[in-house]
C-alpha cells in the first residue's frame, strides 16, 4: 500500500487541516498590608488584577527561568489597561519574600492551580498612599519603575471601591498575591485529518488529567511554591510552547485510550509511553499583543504507530523553564480512532491562547 513517499508527500497524507486549540484562562489578586516592628496596622481588600500584553508576549516568546521578582507600588487612579508597561505613579518597590505556596483544585470547576506569594518591601522604601499595585518579574533584586510587569490593579476596599492605603516612612508594605492558571474543562471542537487524500473529521473535546501529578501540571523545578535562599525570588516559569522532546514524560504524546484520565489522579496519565511522543516543534509568527500564537508538532516515521484501531487521544502539555520540563496536561479525546503507520510522519498544528478570565 505505501511506497517510498518524499517527507512532503508524508506531511500531505497526514495533515491536519484545522488546528487543536488551546485556550488557557487566567487571573489574579492583591492583598495589602501595612505593618510596624511584626504587627499589621491596615489592610486592605482583595483587588483583582489585569495581566498585562508584556507578560502574555513573554510566556508566547520565551521559555526559560525568570519567576516572581518582587512587587511595584504606586499612587497613581488610572484604570488598569492591558497595554500598561508601568505604573502610573512609581513610589517604591519591594523583594523581599516571606513565603509561598501552590495549591490545586481538581475537582470542582473551574478547576486550575494557584501560586501564592508573600513579599514584602524594605522598611521606608513605600512612602506615601499607595494605590496601585503590580508584580514583576525578573531574577533577584528590588523591584524599580523599570522592572517588566506582569499585571497591574487598583487597590481596593473591602467592598470593592477603589482606595489607598497609607505607608509612612517607618512602616514596612507587604503584599500578599494569588496567580490562578484555570485548566481547559470541557472545550470542544473538531479536527480535520487528511488520511491517504481523504479529509476526515474527528470532533473532540479537552479535559485536565493528572492534576496532582508533579510531572504533568507542575514541576519542582518550575512552579515550586517556595522562595530561594536569600528571600528575593520565588521560581514562576510557565509557558505557552507545547512541550515536545524524545525522552520523559512532560511532553505531547498520542495514546489509544478511549475515555477521559482523572483529572484529580497523581498518577502519569494512562497510555504514556516514549514511542508515542511528538518530538519537534516549528514555532509560527508570534504577534506581540495578540495573547496567540501557532505551533506545529510531530510525529515521526517511528513513533505513535499504535495497534489498531489506532490514535484515540492526545494528551496536550506546555513548557515550563525549558524545552525539559511541562506543565499544563490536558487529554484531546477524539470520537473515533485512526490509524499512523510509520510510512507517515504526522504533524499536529496547535493555536495555543491565554487571556484574562
Amino acid at each position: 500500500m505505501f511506497r517510498d513517499y518524499t517527507d512532503d508527500e508524508k506531511r500531505a497524507l497526514d495533515s491536519i487541516i484545522r488546528p487543536a486549540k488551546i485556550k488557557q484562562g487566567v487571573s489574579g489578586r492583591f492583598k495589602l498590608r501595612v505593618l510596624k516592628r511584626g504587627f499589621i496596622l491596615r489592610e486592605s481588600g482583595w483587588s483583582k488584577n489585569l495581566i498585562v500584553n508584556s507578560w502574555f508576549d513573554w510566556l508566547f516568546q520565551n521559555v526559560e527561568n525568570a519567576g516572581f521578582m518582587g512587587f511595584v507600588a504606586g499612587s497613581g487612579t488610572a484604570t488598569p489597561d492591558v497595554t500598561d508597561t508601568q505604573l502610573q505613579s512609581f513610589l517604591g518597590g519591594g523583594g523581599r519574600f516571606q513565603e509561598a505556596w501552590v495549591t490545586t483544585n481538581s475537582t470542582v470547576s473551574p478547576r486550575g492551580f494557584t501560586i501564592g506569594v508573600r513579599c514584602r518591601a524594605d522598611e521606608g522604601a513605600v512612602v506615601g498612599n499607595v494605590s496601585e499595585i503590580a508584580m514583576c518579574r525578573g531574577s533577584t533584586g528590588t523591584p524599580n519603575n523599570s522592572s517588566p510587569l506582569m499585571n497591574r490593579a487598583r487597590v481596593l476596599d473591602e467592598m470593592s471601591a477603589p482606595t489607598t492605603v497609607a505607608v509612612a516612612s517607618d512602616e514596612i508594605l507587604e503584599v500578599i498575591y494569588e496567580f490562578t492558571f484555570f485548566a481547559i474543562d470541557g472545550a470542544t471542537g473538531t479536527l480535520t485529518i487528511n488520511i491517504d487524500g481523504t479529509p476526515t473529521n474527528f470532533d473532540y473535546e479537552i479535559r485536565p488529567v493528572s492534576m496532582n501529578h508533579n510531572n504533568s501540571w507542575k514541576t519542582t523545578a518550575s512552579i515550586t511554591g517556595a522562595v530561594d535562599s536569600t528571600d528575593s525570588r520565588v521560581t514562576f516559569n510557565p509557558s505557552a510552547f507545547p512541550g515536545v522532546g524524545t525522552t520523559g514524560v512532560t511532553r505531547c504524546y498520542v495514546t489509544g485510550e478511549t475515555t477521559f484520565g482523572d483529572p484529580s489522579s497523581s498518577s502519569t496519565p494512562a497510555g504514556f509511553s516514549t514511542s508515542n511522543l511528538f518530538t519537534t516543534r516549528v514555532n509560527g509568527t508570534y504577534t506581540p499583543g495578540s495573547r496567540t500564537r501557532d505551533f506545529t508538532i510531530r510525529l515521526p516515521l517511528n513513533n505513535g504507530n499504535i495497534a489498531a484501531p489506532g490514535i484515540r487521544s492526545i494528551n496536550l502539555m506546555l513548557n515550563e523553564t525549558a524545552n525539559t520540563t511541562s506543565w499544563c496536561c490536558h487529554q484531546m479525546l477524539l470520537d473515533g480512532p485512526f490509524l499512523k503507520p510509520n510510512t507517515h510522519v504526522f504533524d499536529l498544528p496547535i493555536t495555543v491562547s491565554m487571556d484574562n478570565a
